[in-house]
């Protein structure tokens, strides 16, 4: 699932909103359908992977060495 790089700020903007009101420091996204949603990655076959999500900064991802190649070429992080 591929997508502009405005489409990913919206979809992070509708999560901190959420987010503001539950008052969590980050979410952590390791479930494949939500982070084909939130980083537009679902190629990798491990689950040694997780992408999180700040109430405020940058999203990033955690993942093996392996994954970061097809990580850079699909995902909006």
């Amino acid at each position: 699932m591929q997508f502009e790089r405005s489409e990913f700020d919206q979809r992070v903007a509708r999560l901190r909103t959420e987010m503001r009101s539950r008052e969590p420091d980050a979410v952590l996204i390791d479930d494949s359908e939500a982070t084909a949603y939130f980083f537009g990655f679902d190629t990798s076959l491990s689950y040694d992977r997780a992408g999180v999500i700040t109430a405020a900064g940058d999203a990033f991802f955690v993942l093996r060495s392996l994954d970061s190649g097809p990580l850079r070429e699909a995902a909006n992080v």
